[in-house]
This record gives C-alpha cells, structure tokens and sequence, in this order.
C-alpha cells in the first residue's frame, strides 16, 4: 500500500420531438443535468453530512482494467480545503491493493450526486485525508454512468425505414446515439412513440442488436441525437434446459477478463458462480456495462491468477 499513502506517489417518460428546441440545446445538457458547486457550499454539505453521521463515496480505480472500487467514508468537521474523512470499519481499506489509484468522491444529496475532483494528500487503514477544489459539480437524475465510446456504427430500424449513424455513448439501460437523415430520407418517418430496432456492429460483426423506445431527440434537420432505453432486460438466446446445471460457488472467485466489444476497455468483472454451461458475474449498478443482449465475442477466466 506504499504508493496509496501520499498523494506524490499516485495518479490521481417518452417525450415527443423537441421541434422548438434549439440545436445548441442538445440533449440532457449541462445546463440542464450539472450545475458548479462552490467550495464553501461543498464544505457545507460535508459538514451537514457529518452532523446526521452520514457518509461519502470514495472512488478508486483500476490501474490496468476499467474497474472501479468506492469506499463509504464518514466526513469529518471540515472549515478549510483539507477535508478528512475515516472509513466505518479497517477492513474496508484492505480491498484495495497497490493496483487501485485515488479517483475522487462523489457527496450523495437524495436525487443528485456532487463529484468532487480533490487530490490526495495522504491514505491509511483509519481513513483519508484529501485537498478540496475550488468547485464540484453536481449531476441530477442521471444513476448510471453512461460509457463513451468511438467507431461503432448504428442501424435504426422502424416499420422497414431505416437509418445509419454512430453510437455516442451507453449504459446498461439507455443509448445515445446520433443519425444522418440524408435525402430523401426525412426525421418525419420516425414515429418517437413507436418502438425501434437497433444494431451496433463494427467492421467485423455485430456486436449489439434490440427493440427500444425513443426518449429524448434534438431537432436536427439533417443530424440528430436520440435517447435509447432497451425495451427489454433479460435476453435468453437458447432454448431452456428441462434440468439445469447445478451452480458452485468457488473460492477464491475467478475473474472474467475481457476487451469490452463497445468501449475497447479492458474489463475485468468478479464470477459470482459457475457451471458447466454457464456462469454470473458481478456488475457495479452505477458504472454497469452489461447491456442485455450484448455479444462478447472472446473473454478469459482467470482462476486465482
């Protein structure tokens, strides 16, 4: 845990079409999703947050796989940019290992989540101390991180009309994608009640296919942005087995290593149980990467490493 103890040491509803809305606008903007949060107000809210003995996220990640662990930690009086926060319990800061860098801290407030970019300046089995920024910023609604990613292509199907374009980023519940409409073709032939057809794919195969429901779109002309949610959650590809395999839990777990298709991340996600024909894995819900029906086409089981 050397490099962890000084902060030298580490890296530190369905809505009809917006035709009045300005291009500028966008979608789920930062205007209308973020708002900056001031230090002094962010040493209020930590404060506040120590007086209901309540407790913060801080946020560790992978130096080789895009994983991510967060701890609890209770805040403590905070007047200045040093903030201090103690874990609940020593066993907490026995998950992490000299492979996991300080990312940041996130302030939990009921609908919204205030990310804290500080930087660290110490780390021990009692707790954290870290250097306050002058700002955070503090995100509503939005409960899972959407991933970016760059160079999939998009088909958009609906009622034998079809449209091409890139996906822009994802998550396990919903897309944004953005379409060319190039003429004839015309918005006007998508309905944003109805259902639609998507397909990811790179230049090898297809990596992604499902009926989803239109969320949000811009009112682009010629290019749009549209908002995807899955129309459904679970996928099941083959036909159920009469007797199904029994499942073990082995000890210790394995760990499922592969280049996520989408993003092109190395991901390495904890098996929860395993069987001849099958196993489960372990997601974390906020950073979820996993939608169903989601095609990988190669992985690794990596048994005690």
């Amino acid at each position: 845990m050397d490099n962890l103890k000084k902060s030298s040491e580490i890296k530190s509803t369905e809505t009809a079409p917006a035709q009045n809305r300005s291009e500028a606008a966008g979608i789920e903007t930062e205007k209308e999703n973020k708002k900056k949060i001031s230090r002094l107000e962010l040493t209020n809210r930590l404060n506040y947050i120590n007086f209901q003995n309540r407790s913060v996220l801080i946020h560790f990640t992978h130096n080789r796989y895009d994983k991510t662990i967060s701890l609890k930690a209770l805040p403590q009086p905070c007047i200045n940019e040093h903030l201090v926060c103690l874990w609940p319990d020593d066993g907490q800061f026995k998950k992490l290992s000299d492979s996991y860098s300080f990312r940041n801290l996130t302030i939990p407030n009921g609908q919204a989540m205030t990310s804290v970019e500080a930087s660290l300046r110490m780390i021990s089995n009692k707790g954290i101390c870290l250097t306050l920024p002058e700002e955070g910023i503090e995100t509503r609604d939005r409960q899972i991180k959407r991933h970016t990613c760059k160079g999939l292509l998009i088909q958009l199907i609906q009622n034998g009309v079809f449209f091409s374009g890139t996906l822009i980023d994802f998550s396990a519940i919903s897309f944004r994608i953005s379409l060319k409409a190039d003429p004839p073709q015309t918005f006007q032939w998508i309905n944003p009640k109805s259902k639609v057809n998507i397909i990811f794919s790179n230049a090898e195969e297809n990596l992604y296919s499902g009926e989803c429901r239109i969320m949000k779109q811009t009112s682009g002309q010629r290019e749009r942005e549209f908002v995807l949610e899955p129309l459904s959650q679970v996928i099941q590809r083959f036909k159920p087995k009469e007797y199904r395999s029994q499942r073990l839990i082995l000890t210790p777990s394995p760990d499922m290593i592969f280049d996520h298709p989408i993003t092109q991340r190395l991901l390495s996600l904890k098996v929860i149980d395993i069987s001849g024909s099958g196993f489960s894995v372990e997601d974390n819900q906020s950073n979820a990467a996993l939608p169903a029906g989601m095609v990988i086409p190669s992985l690794e089981l990596n048994l005690a490493n």
